[in-house]
């Protein structure tokens, strides 16, 4: 069986094979204890990067009330934003985001995105979303359909931090 390592550079060679308008391609897996990145600019060597946040590790390490109170999410992002920093000097400017993910693309969906392969998820619509779970943490009440887990809020966390703090205007959601 493929470790997430061979299975992340096959979905980035299909993907950057399929995308031949697009100069530079990143595509972002946010797994339960780390973040896998693999960037490449043209025909130059993709650069892979494993950042030390997850949805499951962010969640047991920062967020331990549902929904997190406003003090387990200012660590939560001090830390996030620690690990995000490390990638922004290794990604080709001007780069374009992709994922392969169901958790992602279920954020997608809660930030109204049309329901369709591929997906597209503006960062306007994701910070809305994020917006909506800080003012959670605040004691506003919680959006209904947002999922209350842990785990969820570190992943919409990480993937705002993400496109936030790298400029990404909008990631590209695949099944």
């Amino acid at each position: 069986m493929p470790d997430q390592e061979q299975t992340l550079r096959a979905q980035f060679d299909l993907l950057h094979s399929g995308q031949e308008s697009v100069q530079a391609l990143t595509l972002l897996d946010i797994g339960d204890e780390t973040t896998e990145v693999i960037s490449a600019s043209g025909t130059s060597a993709p650069i892979r990067l494993t950042l030390a946040i997850g949805a499951q590790k962010t969640a047991r390490e920062f967020l331990s009330h549902t929904p997190p109170s406003a003090a387990d999410m200012e660590r939560a992002i001090m830390d996030v934003e620690d690990q995000v920093a490390r990638a922004s000097a290794c990604l080709p400017p001007d780069s374009t985001l992709f994922a392969i993910s169901a958790p992602l693309r279920e954020i997608a969906l809660l930030a109204g995105a049309p329901d369709q392969n591929p997906t597209q998820l503006s960062r306007a619509a994701l910070e809305q979303t994020f917006e909506q779970l800080a003012q959670a943490s605040m004691g506003a009440p919680a959006r209904r359909d947002l999922p209350n887990t842990p785990e969820f809020a570190a992943r919409l966390l990480i993937l705002r931090e993400w496109m936030h703090h790298l400029r990404f205007a909008s990631i590209t959601l695949l099944s």
